[in-house]
């Protein structure tokens, strides 16, 4: 069942099969007839797609070129500001570690 190269008559050897798809570097006949009917289909999604990209990349740019960004500093102060009073409770770790260290101290000094 074996042949002499190892491929079993059940299968293609890949070498003659690369050799009968592209013979010399070129397409062979058989190749071009079998992509034929998709040539005109493919290259019309091809042309689809590429003039939805760059649309939306046309439409992107053009977007942002019209917006304002002069009040983006005075919105992220606006919101740090928010953020603070809604925080006012809370201590950071180093807040909250200087105080335990101010109480042991205090503990400390009462102690006789």
């Amino acid at each position: 069942m074996a042949t002499r190269e190892g491929w079993s008559r059940k299968y293609i050897d890949p070498k003659k099969a690369a050799k009968s798809y592209w013979p010399n570097g070129m397409m062979s006949p058989s190749l071009k007839r079998a992509r034929e009917p998709y040539r005109i289909p493919n290259i019309i999604t091809g042309v689809c797609l590429s003039i939805f990209v760059v649309g939306v990349y046309t439409y992107s740019i053009r977007a942002v070129k019209q917006d304002e960004f002069e009040d983006v500093d005075d919105e992220a102060r606006s919101r740090i500001r928010d953020r603070q009073r809604a925080n006012a409770g809370n201590l950071t770790v180093k807040e909250e570690s200087e105080l335990m260290e101010a109480a042991i101290r205090n503990v400390q000094a009462k102690r006789p």
